[in-house]
């Protein structure tokens, strides 16, 4: 799966490892949290002062359909109108805002995306080496292909029988 990540990088045979590693680690695909939070959720998330603080501040600045949509059928923190108000209570420094904010809507990396671990460049450089030990067999097989090709050919359409048998040289062995 590392090896497929590279390959959909542009020019990822011209990278360095540490590069490919920082494309593959930075936060850069959007994930977008689709589940209804309750009071439950928020719990687990920020703990249980951070969230007396929130509810608090909800109640006190009018949002009480938050209040009961998170005490009921949940809230979705995703969700336009959530995020602005999550927006605007970062900005007036509610503690734990912010962590819900960003399980809402949040960036991860392209291996977190993908369910892989953090791509260290020694990992990176190994998926690297197979690939290109990958792409050389394969030319080698294809130029291997076309001399056979070339070789049924003149025999199909251009040995008469005389002379010498036509032959086609096998590869040395590795040697």
């Amino acid at each position: 799966m590392l090896g497929q990540l590279i390959e959909s990088i542009p020019e990822w045979d011209t990278k360095t490892a540490q590069q490919l590693a920082d494309i593959l680690n930075s936060p850069s695909v959007p994930k977008v949290d689709t589940e209804s939070w309750t009071w439950r959720g928020v719990f687990k998330l920020v703990g249980n002062e951070q969230l007396n603080g929130i509810k608090a501040k909800l109640i006190e600045l009018g949002y009480d359909w938050a209040v009961d949509c998170l005490s009921g059928v949940g809230l979705v923190l995703s969700d336009p109108a959530v995020q602005d108000l999550l927006s605007y209570l970062v900005a007036i420094g509610v503690p734990g805002a912010l962590e819900l904010k960003n399980q809402g809507i949040r960036n991860v990396s392209i291996c977190e995306d993908k369910g892989l671990p953090f791509a260290t460049p020694e990992a990176i450089s190994q998926e690297v080496a197979k690939l290109q030990l990958r792409d050389k067999k394969q030319l080698i097989l294809q130029q291997a292909a076309t001399t056979y090709n070339t070789f049924v050919d003149y025999i199909s359409m251009q040995y008469d029988g005389s002379g010498d048998d036509p032959r086609l040289v096998a590869f040395n062995d590795g040697q």
